[in-house]
């Protein structure tokens, strides 16, 4: 066979299946001239909502990066939260989650252009899917549309460690999600001004959510953001983009706030001691900035409402009710472990079962209302087994691993950008690792968001070791 011939073939291997452009506009026109019959005999959002979903489903297929982007505005900002909780049953993120998985399938069927990273993180991600999946079988008829609900976190996950090829994918996920977390900061100030929020039953303090479901999902994901914009501020040579970022950290310091989260608190003071650290042996700080940040935190500290302070203090009082109902849940969730160390005692069921054991054990719970853990580790290995307990903090443990490669390597190859948001995607890992320690929530987004990230970070830095 010719050599023109064998490359012939090796081109024509290389090309799609099937020739999509021709294809693509004949669906285009197609669809737009269903949802222009559909405006009248339907009314206007729907035809505007099949519109979106039809626009989004092609991006995806034409650039599947582009569905992280979509589902990362899905999830994080939450629309049930802005729009009213007449979608919450729509459940848009997990939709849009699966709408994005058969965009991208779809892609790859045509394209053929998939390629696994190699990761211990996709086995032990695996392995943690299935323990959950099992769990859920416990109370099938409550646990598995827990399990289906959570599955949208597995698919950003895959999405992610595989479609993140390049430093510039991952600048623009964290830049787009500081901007929806600027979205979120104006929508807590919205929120506390005009009073909406979550009254707490302990004190009567608001508590606002911002664009999350509860006040201590919103305060975890500010303790992982915030790093990443100290990371952007100290690399950005825009005086208009440095300006912006000072901003939002403030607005979201201002929102941490406000949502009195006590987990929230410890979370930020650890990401700010880390941050320090981090700065000082960065040599960015010299004595007088010490001292101008020390006033600033004072001023700062007095501008703060004494409702704020009083409940933060209580995180230190084990004698204080909340206190000691939060060791009674830690207590009980060691024991679920105990009495159910292999699938747990089912995905979500956690306040079920403490309500259980609180009532039969009267002698032993002073606090019987149905509780969350309070402790995100408590809690996957509560309901999910020690086995997944153990899979979930190899995952933490592994992403500390990689996040050491990739800074280590962006270091010696002078990628100051790249090795510095290394650091400090570390910070905002070591925050999430202790929000764990008193929040309930193993399954944030930003968490599966990171994770994935720091894979596709490591084998990118990995790849520029050896070139």
């Amino acid at each position: 066979m010719s050599a023109e011939r064998r490359d012939g073939n090796i081109n024509r291997e290389e090309q799609p299946l099937v020739e999509f452009p021709a294809l693509v506009k004949t669906v285009i026109i197609f669809l737009s001239i269903c949802i222009a019959a559909a405006l009248l005999f339907f009314p206007w959002y729907i035809p505007l909502g099949a519109f979106i979903i039809i626009v989004a489903t092609l991006a995806v297929f034409m650039n599947p990066y582009v569905g992280i982007l979509l589902f990362l505005m899905g999830a994080l900002i939450h629309p049930a939260q802005i729009i009213g909780e007449s979608v919450a049953e729509l459940h848009l993120a997990r939709n849009l989650a699966f709408l994005m998985l058969f965009a991208w399938m779809f892609h790859i069927l045509i394209y053929r252009d998939f390629k696994m990273k190699k990761s211990a993180q996709n086995w032990i991600a695996m392995g943690f899917c299935i323990t959950l999946l099992c769990s859920s079988f416990k109370y099938p008829s409550f646990s598995f549309s827990q399990f289906v609900e959570l599955s949208k976190l597995f698919v950003l996950y895959f999405m992610v460690i595989n479609l993140v090829r390049t430093p510039r994918h991952i600048l623009i996920i964290f830049w787009f999600i500081v901007f929806l977390s600027l979205i979120a900061g104006i929508v807590g100030v919205y929120q506390y001004t005009h009073g909406i929020g979550m009254y707490s039953s302990e004190d009567g303090v608001l508590r606002i959510t911002g664009t999350s479901l509860d006040p201590n999902d919103y305060a975890m994901h500010i303790v992982m953001v915030l790093p990443l914009i100290l990371s952007f501020f100290l690399v950005s040579r825009n005086i208009f983009v440095r300006v912006l970022l000072v901003f939002t950290s403030i607005l979201l310091l201002a929102n941490i706030v406000f949502t009195f989260s006590r987990g929230g608190f410890i979370g930020l003071g650890i990401v700010a001691f880390a941050s320090f650290v981090i700065l000082v042996a960065q040599k960015r700080i010299k004595p007088v900035g010490i001292v101008i940040i020390l006033i600033i935190m004072v001023m700062i500290s007095t501008a703060i409402p004494s409702k704020y302070w009083q409940r933060m203090l209580t995180s230190f009082n084990p004698s204080e009710a909340s206190a000691s109902a939060r060791l009674e849940s830690w207590k009980a969730g060691i024991g679920m472990m105990v009495d159910h160390p292999v699938v747990g005692i089912g995905l979500g069921a956690f306040a079920y079962e403490y309500a259980l054991r609180a009532n039969i054990q009267t002698y032993e719970f002073k606090v019987k209302i149905p509780r969350f853990a309070h402790n995100s580790y408590i809690q996957v290995g509560a309901e999910a087994g020690v086995i997944a307990l153990a899979l979930f903090l190899l995952l933490i443990i592994f992403s500390f691993r990689d996040i050491f490669i990739a800074q280590k390597v962006f270091r010696e190859k002078n990628e100051d950008n790249l090795s510095n948001l290394s650091q400090f995607l570390g910070v905002s890992m070591l925050g999430y690792a202790a929000c764990g320690m008193f929040l309930t929530q193993a399954y944030i987004t930003m968490f599966w968001i990171i994770v994935p990230v720091i894979v596709a970070m490591r084998s990118i830095a990995l790849e520029h070791g050896q070139g």
